[in-house]
């Protein structure tokens, strides 16, 4: 649920930038969240490979995570590097040009 209000933040923060920038607020939203599940996704799955020896089965993974917060904190962090990421490409593209600048 945590994840879900985090990307949903990271989106919103995004479009302020996508708007300040002149582009397409909703398609940087659509990308930021896509970029935030994409990278979770892609770094838990390889943290849970390197950490976990137990059986591969849904409910033992899961019950792994529960009961590791750190675990679960980090893989947010993995997230964050999405948004960052979708950041980064916005913030090196070029915006309207302001009067007196």
């Amino acid at each position: 649920m945590f994840e879900l209000l985090l990307s949903i933040f990271c989106a919103y923060r995004n479009a302020l930038l996508a708007k300040r920038k002149g582009q397409n607020v909703v398609v940087w939203v659509i990308i930021t969240i896509v970029a935030f599940f994409l990278a979770y996704s892609i770094g838990g799955g390889i943290l849970i490979a390197i950490m976990y020896r137990g059986p591969m089965e849904p409910a033992a993974v899961s019950e792994y995570i529960l009961s590791r917060p750190v675990l679960s904190i980090t893989i947010m962090f993995f997230g964050l590097g999405g948004y960052l990421l979708t950041r980064y490409i916005l913030e090196k593209m070029t915006g309207p040009e302001r009067e007196g600048e």
